[in-house]
């Protein structure tokens, strides 16, 4: 038997799998429970995984022969989204852009201009999602059996943190749900079930968030297109069940689940080390230590540990951890050049103290170092340099803190443009391609918004490729024909 390059087939099966799965976790998970080595073999076994991946699609798009307007784009796109790691000399980033971002972007913009390789990408969407299915089941199972738990009761999955489980689960409920709408899936409705209920569990509220935008964006689109009644209503049916399940699911939350996490009792938690116990109380219930009264000695006013680590923090353009090291050491050896502990009996506390990375903490933060530099910034990765890594999870903050007003700006009216265009585009159109794209892609605004960070995100690649190209590769192409 003569084996066949079905380049069109290649490029949708892996632009479908890097929508799923844009990274390298849930490979190493899947490596890591079928027992393949340690942690360094199973990470590199993954990155070679997705670079043979990679490599055949890179083989499909030049198979494809793409038009010089193809490379244009593609090239001016990845040099601008790239350029901050480049300036960065972040090694590790580049090499994390190039297996990751680049593919993507490659997958997206042949299928904005080739409509069969659309319609396998969705196609090899629903396959991946039925095995996202089963990964759902097994994961609300462990929820309430499994016993490989944290300290704090939360369930352990090797490789794949609470967000990488509730986002695979988020594509796999969006998916479902234009499965359900076209009729596609014959378990459409359980899946819509079973996804919600795992995204509630996994407790990431930004990714409950994107069910309820997929939901809002879908009854835009069907007002946009006027379709019989009998869709308005499947989608009222839809619209219900989901809302059910997310507010039923709340009354029977597992003990693994990371809501749960409020209800730690740090008293029922053995600790080897005292220190250990101070660390995991800072992090979880930390409440009380940043309740904890100091004398800022910059200012000699009174106040909480909090404010004072935060103010020190801020006001200079040493690294959190740097700063924090020498505020722990001023605590630890009694100095009194920065902080004094009040309270002798909090001393201890504000030896091992560090600023929670919350949400409330890094947008605070974020405005902060904004107004350093606020019309053109602090420059490329200014923030997850200082903070350790740590992002401002809402990449409009992001940008504010690195590109100031302008970069700010430009950003929004790029997000401005792409949902324009996609709306814009259907409504003239009403074409199901549209319609899929537009959910697809636009439900994921919370998460741009909340949870992830500005630099080097596939989907946020690919929203961009395909709205700044959609309906103009396919024009150029079917010039093309003409002209030959």
């Amino acid at each position: 038997m003569k084996l066949t390059f079905n380049y069109k087939k290649i490029l949708a099966a892996v632009g479908a799998f890097l929508f799923i799965s844009p990274d390298l976790n849930i490979i190493e998970s899947i490596l890591t429970y079928c027992g393949i080595g340690n942690h360094d073999v199973v990470k590199y076994a993954a990155i070679a995984i997705f670079a043979i991946m990679d490599l055949l699609l890179v083989i499909a798009f030049f198979k494809a022969k793409p038009s010089r307007r193809m490379f244009i784009v593609l090239i001016i796109f990845n040099v601008i989204y790239i350029l901050p790691q480049v300036l960065n000399r972040d090694a590790t980033a580049i090499m994390q852009y190039c297996l990751f971002t680049v593919p993507t972007t490659v997958a997206t913009i042949m299928l904005t201009g080739d409509e069969e390789i659309h319609k396998l990408f969705f196609k090899y969407l629903g396959i991946l999602v039925k095995v996202a299915l089963i990964a759902a089941l097994l994961y609300i199972y462990l929820l309430y059996f499994g016993t490989n738990r944290r300290e704090n009761g939360m369930l352990i999955i090797e490789n794949m943190s609470y967000g990488d489980m509730a986002y695979l689960f988020v594509s796999g409920f969006i998916v479902s749900l234009l499965e359900v709408m076209e009729e596609k899936s014959k378990i459409g409705y359980f899946a819509l079930v079973v996804f919600s209920l795992a995204v509630l569990f996994a407790g990431a509220r930004s990714a409950i968030l994107c069910i309820v935008g997929a939901l809002i964006l879908h009854w835009l689109m069907l007002f946009i297109s006027r379709p019989e009644k009998k869709k308005y209503l499947k989608m009222l049916i839809v619209t219900a069940l989901t809302a059910a399940t997310l507010v039923g699911g709340m009354y029977i939350l597992p003990e693994g689940s990371r809501f749960d996490l409020v209800n730690i009792d740090i008293s029922t938690i053995e600790f080897d080390d005292p220190s250990e116990a101070l660390i995991f109380e800072n992090r979880y219930t930390h409440s009380r230590i940043n309740g904890v009264a100091v004398l800022y000695v910059p200012t000699g006013k009174e106040m909480s540990i909090y404010d004072a680590f935060y103010k020190e923090v801020v006001k200079n353009d040493r690294t959190k951890k740097e700063t924090e090291e020498i505020l722990r050491e001023d605590i630890k050896n009694r100095t009194g050049e920065y902080i004094i502990v009040l309270n002798e009996d909090d001393w201890e506390y504000g030896c091992y103290y560090s600023l929670p990375n919350y949400r409330t903490f890094l947008w605070k933060a974020a405005k902060a170092e904004y107004k350093k530099n606020p019309i053109f910034g602090n420059g490329p990765l200014y923030f997850k340099n200082k903070y350790s890594g740590y992002f401002p999870h809402n990449i409009f903050l992001e940008a504010m803190t690195d590109f100031g007003i302008v970069g700010t700006v430009l950003l929004a009216l790029l997000a401005l443009f792409c949902f324009i265009k996609g709306m814009a585009y259907f409504w003239k159109k009403k074409e199901s391609t549209v319609l899929r794209m537009n959910v697809l892609l636009f439900s994921k605004m919370p998460r741009y918004l909340l949870y992830t960070t500005l630099y080097s995100t596939a989907s946020l690649a690919m929203t961009v490729i395909y709205y700044l190209t959609l309906g103009w590769l396919a024009k150029d192409e079917k010039q093309d024909k003409e002209t030959a």
